[in-house]
């Protein structure tokens, strides 16, 4: 039986459009040209008829029009037909970009964790509502935040072409012993070795695309679970062991000390509560960030929630904080004397900068590990007393308190603020401002308007649009975020 082609040309009835709250989205000028270049090409009743082919009823005809190719069907077929060679893709649950962000924070890129992590609240919604409540407040940066943002660098002056550092060490507790030369014993510098040469023998991961099964803020069901692949998920690392490793070299149990310190005051809440629920593996989070393989930022975490800057004088790192418009900067710095016998005098100091300001808010006292070694007591005891004072200002100092009751207009005030502060992000902006929207301090009027404001049509979309659309909205918007010139 011979077979028929049948070629329909549809035509659109009209332009549509919505109705939102706010002007209806209109059709575009683009769109109205094509539509009257369309209607102009149309044949009228003095148009020339179009030419067609007689083809009769042979159907080999037709065969050579369309000349099908089937000379890869075997190969595409047996690929079809092959077992994957790992599993899927978890099937996600919860909130995609919320699930999105810890994957981020989990594999060592905390500034794409944190603007996913603002793009969920932005999304708002009661996927959101418990964690828009959780906002908090900075008596010293007087704003309302989910995350201080800290950094960590190390400066060393003195005889810096000493090799032995000669740090403050434990008295054996700890396990790692404590010499007459002061410095670390062999063990110590065994597991070091082997420590380095497990992330060495990683296997280094490109960038993959897979399919996109975050298009929505929900579970997936099995249709939208993406398909087997042969990649699998590259070991997560929230942080880098090498910078633990420096500042131990370089300071002893005053590194250990500030690590654990800064590391409980992050699980604790005190640094904000943005990822303090993440988990270290969570069978249904992926790796991936909208179908993409998650790459270590820039900046690796010393701990998490804390990244680090690298080594130079305290101007240079506070001039660098400033620029990653990070919030606090913890100062380690150690001076380094070399005496005739090939001593060494290692003095540690720390200090917190307010990246705002550039002032010094806080600065211990000099732990020196010829001191220690002539006072009586546990080494750790003794540098846990010196440090008592310090944890105690960095607490009352750099705290975060509830948010407390605004009044509509200081509401309103703080949103004007907000739009003109640059080192704020555009998701930063508009997470507060659902917010403050959530509190009852904005009406809806207030919150769209400020939407339209940042981002035009496109904060509308993300207002009302299907969550489904606008979640890749918000995870580009995310992106885009953390690129920096050179990447654009």
């Amino acid at each position: 039986m011979p077979c028929i082609l049948l070629l329909l040309v549809g035509n659109s009835s009209g332009p549509h459009s919505f109705w939102l709250g706010t002007p209806a989205f209109a059709q575009t000028s683009e769109m109205e040209e094509m539509e009257a270049s369309m209607r102009e090409g149309e044949p009228g009743e003095d148009a020339a008829p179009i030419p067609t082919t007689q083809t009769g009823s042979d159907p080999s005809v037709i065969w050579r029009m369309v000349e099908p190719d089937f000379s890869n069907l075997s190969t595409e077929l047996a690929r079809l037909a092959a077992p994957p060679t790992v599993a899927p893709q978890p099937l996600r649950t919860g909130p995609v970009l919320l699930n999105e962000s810890h994957v981020a924070f989990r594999y060592g890129n905390l500034p794409l964790a944190e603007e996913l992590f603002f793009a969920h609240l932005a999304l708002g919604g009661d996927a959101a509502a418990e964690d828009l409540d959780a906002i908090q407040f900075s008596p010293l940066l007087r704003r309302p935040t989910w995350h201080l943002r800290w950094g960590m660098a190390l400066g060393v002056s003195g005889d810096t072409d000493v090799t032995d550092f000669h740090p403050v060490l434990d008295d054996g507790e700890h396990g790692d012993g404590q010499h007459g030369d002061g410095g670390p014993d062999r063990q110590s510098r065994d597991e070091q070795d082997a420590m380095n040469e497990q992330f060495e023998d990683e296997p280094e991961f490109m960038e993959d695309e897979f399919s996109d099964e975050s298009r929505f803020d929900g579970p997936m069901n099995e249709r939208d679970r993406p398909a087997p692949t042969t990649q699998t998920a590259p070991p997560a690392r929230t942080t880098d062991p090498k910078i633990e490793m420096r500042l131990s070299e370089l300071t002893g149990i005053v590194g250990h000390t500030l690590t654990q310190g800064m590391q409980s005051r992050f699980e604790s809440g005190k640094l904000g509560s943005a990822f303090q629920q993440i988990k270290e593996d969570p069978a249904d989070e992926g790796f991936t960030v909208g179908g993409e393989v998650v790459n270590a930022g820039d900046m690796p975490m010393w701990v998490p929630g804390i990244v680090y800057l690298g080594e130079g004088n305290v101007r240079e790192m506070s001039q660098k904080a400033i620029e990653e418009k990070l919030e606090f900067l913890l100062f380690v710095a150690v001076n380094l004397k070399r005496f005739r016998n090939d001593d060494v005098e290692n003095i540690c100091r720390v200090k917190v900068v307010d990246c705002k300001s550039g002032k010094t808010l806080i600065a211990s006292g000099a732990v020196d590990n010829r001191e220690i070694a002539r006072l009586t007591g546990r080494p750790q005891t003794l540098v846990d007393k010196q440090l008592e004072s310090f944890w105690k200002i960095i607490d009352s100092r750099t705290g975060l308190t509830p948010l407390p009751t605004l009044t509509p207009e200081i509401a309103r005030r703080r949103i004007t603020q907000l739009m003109e502060d640059a080192s704020v992000s555009t998701l930063r902006k508009l997470a507060e401002i659902q917010a403050l929207h959530r509190k009852g301090w904005l009406t809806d009027a207030e919150r769209e308007e400020s939407f339209q404001i940042l981002l035009g049509k496109t904060g509308i979309q993300i207002l009302y649009a299907p969550t489904r659309d606008a979640v890749p909205i918000l995870r580009n918007l995310a992106r885009q975020a953390i690129q920096r010139p050179s990447d654009s």
